[in-house]
This record gives C-alpha cells, structure tokens and sequence, in this order.
C-alpha cells in the first residue's frame, strides 16, 4: 500500500532530499520524529528513497526515478557522447558542461554514487579514487 502517490509531485517540484531530522519538524508536515522515521523506511522499503546518510539516517534521498533507471540515464549519456572506455570525474557528472542538460545534472552525490554502484554491479563502470582525492568513474561497454 502507498501513503501517497510521490512520483508527481516530486517529479514537478524536484525534491530530491527530505530531511526528516527533529530539527526539520517545524517545515516536515508530519511532526511527530515517530511519523517522520515510519514515512521514511516506508520509502525505503518501497525503494522511493534511499538514505544519503546511511550512519544517522536523517536525510532521505526521495525517488522519483528508480536508482536503476538513472543508472540507465547515465550510461546512455556516457555512450551517445563517446564516453565509453574514458575515465569522468563523479563530479563532472554532477556539474560539469558535458552534463548540462541532462536530467541528472545538479542531482545529489549520493544519488550520482547510487547509480553508479548500479552500474559497477552491472560490470558497466569502474569507480576509483584518484591521487588527489577526487572520485573518478570509467565507462565499459557491453
């Protein structure tokens, strides 16, 4: 059973983070922690949402695309640019020129690294950290 249909409005208003902290009780509309905490493992066990702090679980990545699906739009990216086979920053794919556009441009790192793990356990990418600390991702074809 869902609690509500969250693809719609989410899709419209771009809301990819809840927090769901006792801080945050005052802007959630649900005001009790206890209601905020069933909401968010509802989500999660749904796979709406996926916790972007994973230790604390306070902040709630909300999907309105499954991590799979844009798993699926980066790698279509990755291929229709000749990106198969070179090695893109993480962060490029977050905010890079390359990426403008797309519709995981300026989406959370969380959910950039959650598509990306989809690709790595679907043998389509490597993830790696660079000498200076930066996170590196590399493309593989089929």
């Amino acid at each position: 059973m869902k609690l509500f249909h969250t693809e719609l409005y989410l899709r419209g208003t771009e809301v990819l983070t809840l927090n769901i902290s006792p801080e945050a009780a005052g802007r959630v509309e649900l005001h009790t922690e206890k209601a905020r905490k069933v909401l968010a493992e509802h989500l999660v066990q749904q796979q709406a949402a996926l916790w972007a702090d994973e230790a604390a679980k306070e902040r709630l990545l909300v999907l309105w695309r499954s991590v799979a699906g844009w798993a699926d739009l980066i790698l279509q990216w990755a291929a229709e640019n000749g990106l198969m086979g070179s090695v893109e920053t993480v962060q490029s794919l977050m905010d890079g020129e390359a990426a403008e556009g797309q519709e995981f441009y300026g989406a959370p790192r969380e959910l950039i690294m959650a598509a990306l793990q989809e690709l790595v356990r679907r043998n389509r990418a490597t993830l790696f950290r660079g000498s200076s600390g930066s996170e590196g991702v590399k493309f593989l074809s089929a």
